[in-house]
Order: C-alpha cells, then sequence, then structure tokens
C-alpha cells in the first residue's frame, strides 16, 4: 500500500509482513495549499509509484525501493497553491502521465524521464478522470468541470456547477460521469457534451469523490449520510 502522510509524506507498506519498506518526504511549503497531495499511482509493469505533492513537484520513485526516477516541477512554488492534487493518469500503454498543478496547470510528460511533452496553463485543476473515448473530465476550483481532449488538452466542453465545489470527476459507465460538490448536488454529466442528465442533491454536499462498481453509486454526504444509487429503473438514476 501506499499511503500519504500529511503534510507531505508517502509511506510504502508491506502489508503481509506488516512493515514500512520505504518513506518519501518533500519539504513543506511555506504557501497555502489547497489539498495538499494527490493520491499516488502505480505503473505495475514498469514498477513505478508516481508522486504528488503540495510543492508542485511530481516525483516518480522505484515502487520497490522508493528510489527516484525523476522529479518534475509543475507547480510554482513561489505562489499559493502550487500544489499537485489531481491523481496523475497513465497514458499511451504506460509511454506518458498527464498530471496537473492547481497553480501550474495540466501537463503531459514523458514517463522515462519526465520531460514536458505539452502544457495547458489555464486551469485550477482539483481532479482528473480518464473517461474514454479520448477525453479526460477535470474539476476545476473555480466550480467548473471540464471535457477535454487527451491528446492535447484543448478543451472540448464546459459545464458550471449551481453552487459548490467540484471533487474528482468519475466515470459511471452508460457515457457518463459523475462530479460531487462540496456545498452542492452530484452532477451527472454526459461525457462527449457535458449537458446534465441529472442532479441529485445531498443537502451540504460532499468533500469525497463517490465510489462506484456497476451497477451501484455510493456517495457519503457532509451531513453523514451514505447513499447508494443504481442505474435504470425507468429514468437516468435512480
Amino acid at each position: 500500500a501506499y499511503v500519504p502522510v500529511r503534510p507531505n509524506t508517502v509511506v510504502a507498506v508491506d502489508l503481509v509482513a506488516h512493515e514500512i519498506l520505504w518513506r518519501h518526504k518533500r519539504p513543506t511549503p511555506d504557501g497555502i495549499s489547497v489539498r495538499g497531495q494527490a493520491p499516488p499511482v502505480l505503473d505495475r509493469a514498469r514498477n513505478v509509484a508516481y508522486l504528488g505533492y503540495s510543492d508542485g513537484t511530481l516525483v516518480a520513485v522505484d515502487a520497490g525501493s522508493g528510489d527516484v526516477v525523476w522529479t518534475a516541477t509543475l507547480g510554482k512554488p513561489r505562489e499559493f497553491f502550487a500544489d499537485v492534487d489531481a491523481r496523475p493518469i497513465i497514458v499511451d500503454g504506460g509511454k506518458s502521465l498527464i498530471a496537473a498543478s492547481y497553480n501550474g496547470g495540466l501537463f503531459k510528460l514523458d514517463a522515462d524521464t519526465g520531460r514536458n511533452l505539452w502544457k495547458q496553463d489555464v486551469f485550477r485543476i482539483m481532479g482528473l478522470a480518464d473517461v474514454g473515448s479520448g477525453l479526460l473530465v477535470a474539476s476545476d476550483g473555480d466550480g467548473q468541470v471540464i471535457g477535454l481532449y487527451r491528446s492535447t488538452g484543448r478543451i472540448r466542453w464546459r459545464y458550471k456547477l449551481e453552487r459548490g465545489w467540484p471533487n474528482a470527476p468519475l466515470a459511471v459507465g452508460h457515457g457518463l460521469v459523475a462530479v460531487a460538490a462540496a456545498g452542492g448536488p452530484v452532477a451527472f454529466l454526459e461525457i462527449a457534451t457535458g449537458r446534465p442528465k441529472q442532479l441529485f442533491s445531498l443537502g451540504a454536499g460532499t468533500s469525497v469523490p463517490p465510489f462506484y462498481r456497476e451497477p451501484n453509486l455510493v456517495v457519503l454526504s457532509n451531513q453523514g449520510a451514505f447513499v447508494a444509487l443504481r442505474y435504470g429503473q425507468g429514468i437516468s438514476v435512480d
């Protein structure tokens, strides 16, 4: 297991031996961050783990030893909100990686070297999802959900939440992506167009992304409600 530990550390744990295998830490920035750290991503084929930190860096490490393979600076460390919050996405059969810093923008990186292949700097990305059909969906800090072309990072569509701040998007099949919002409803959007198919209100909203396993979507609200939704049954989501 690869476990983020605040304020700026990732620990690898052997779950069988009950031992810490390695620990990787970055300096804690002086400025303000949004969420601080991205969930680690493991590329099993390359045996590499990708770790995002609150100082705006993305680090590739050997998954077994924790040795650094490369480090890429995505954020603007002298400004607030440099943190890498969104879980990186492995693309091109493991040859490339898409990652984001809140104040630095969206990047496509070479998986072997961390070299920047392209950059789009017009976003404040808090979460990313690969939703198929050559598209990514990003949650943005100004309350927008954005559909992007995976090959270039260019915008296909935008959807503005009625209220609240979006969590990481989640593809839920049937051509839909779900985006929960802190202080707002869960929005079910068409992946191709960004048009809303349904809004589901949870009162105070939810601060954590939902979980999906066909056919159920599970959401934990900020008021402590545990809600299960199921696709089908006569309307888009029951």
